[in-house]
């Protein structure tokens, strides 16, 4: 399966938090379309290593958001709040 980066807006958003952290795209801020002008030349150019950025959000997506550890997750809590993980 094929991951791309992303841009993200509005860099207070919890979204673009998750972009840089993760360093699967760009964050640019809103209202300016020519930083995304930019952006958008530098991929045309080669400048950004849009691979390496897909491959960090797959990486990301099974790691983290994947329905099983989503899933995983959930059990645990549920299990934690009734006080028998582990038992």
């Amino acid at each position: 399966m094929i991951s791309c980066p992303i841009v993200a807006a509005d860099a207070t958003s919890e979204t673009a938090q998750l972009v840089e952290r993760v360093g699967c795209g760009l964050v640019l801020p809103p209202g300016r379309p020519e930083l995304l002008a930019r952006a958008i030349r530098r991929a045309y150019d080669g400048e950004l290593e849009l691979e390496e950025m897909g491959r960090r959000a797959r990486e990301y997506v099974t790691a983290e958001a994947d329905r099983s550890v989503a899933v995983g997750r959930y059990r645990d809590l549920l299990l934690d709040l009734a006080g028998r993980r582990g038992a």
